[in-house]
């Protein structure tokens, strides 16, 4: 590229990102790259529908970064790297929101179905959303650690519920795959249902946000709410950095 397009500052050579010509030149020359990778993570990810918009948000902010010029493959490395972190956030999104969401009914002979996705954007222009997403993670992440050890006495195969919620919902495992490790019938279904409003429950109090609790198994997200408000109370919360 041009010694015309370059930024310099006091700090170094940076690549000048604000102007449309520089835009237009770096695209048109690595687009195609670009969006091969794209299409191969979200595969991998099992995301294919999310493939062309990664691709734009990963141009968004490409163009609002600081990019340090430190060679010809600059450019196009740090664009790689956004991609593939645009990409892993909305597949942490995409599992988070498999548990927080709607979801699951009592009702067990039901197709699941999830709920509603949060109105997260999916864009560095509201940070605000993205630390709100982050916190929900954590604590959902937390769930998992804290609940066994606080409701062992008093809730029955909690951690059967928990493990089978993770491993539907956030591994994207099979029923079937979890069939060889586990007997599957209609009462795991019920586990997931339990284990999901536990996690709810606990999320809501950690973070004040949705979801709210699934009527069919309400005493469950109740547990799991007045769990999370008595860690609140003894624990730091929230923590200071993620």
């Amino acid at each position: 590229m041009s010694q015309e397009l370059e930024k310099f500052s006091s700090d170094g050579v940076y690549l000048p990102v604000e102007e449309p010509e520089f835009v237009e030149e770096f695209f048109t020359e690595h687009f195609a790259e670009l969006q091969r990778e794209a299409e191969r993570l979200c595969l991998r990810h099992g995301m294919e529908d999310f493939a062309d918009d990664a691709l734009c948000i990963s141009v968004e902010k490409f163009m609002s970064s600081l990019i340090e010029d430190r060679g010809p493959r600059s450019g196009i490395a740090f664009a790689m790297t956004i991609v593939k972190n645009t990409v892993i956030d909305e597949s942490r999104r995409r599992r988070r929101q498999a548990v927080l969401g709607g979801g699951m009914t009592g009702d067990l002979d039901a197709e699941e179905h999830p709920g509603a996705w949060l109105p997260e954007p999916r864009s560095s222009s509201n940070p605000e959303a993205e630390v709100l997403a982050s916190l929900e993670l954590h604590a959902l992440r937390l769930g998992f650690e804290e609940l066994p050890r606080a409701l062992r006495a008093t809730h029955k195969n909690v951690e059967r519920d928990l493990e089978i919620v993770r491993l539907r919902y956030l591994d994207g495992v099979s029923w079937e795959e979890i069939g060889e490790h586990m007997p599957i019938e209609k009462t795991h279904r019920q586990s997931a249902a339990r284990g999901r409003e536990l996690l709810r429950g606990w999320v809501h109090a950690l973070c004040e946000t949705q979801p709210e609790p699934d009527a069919a198994n309400r005493k469950y997200w109740q547990r799991g709410f007045e769990q999370g408000m008595a860690y609140r109370q003894h624990q730091t919360w929230p923590p200071r950095a993620l």
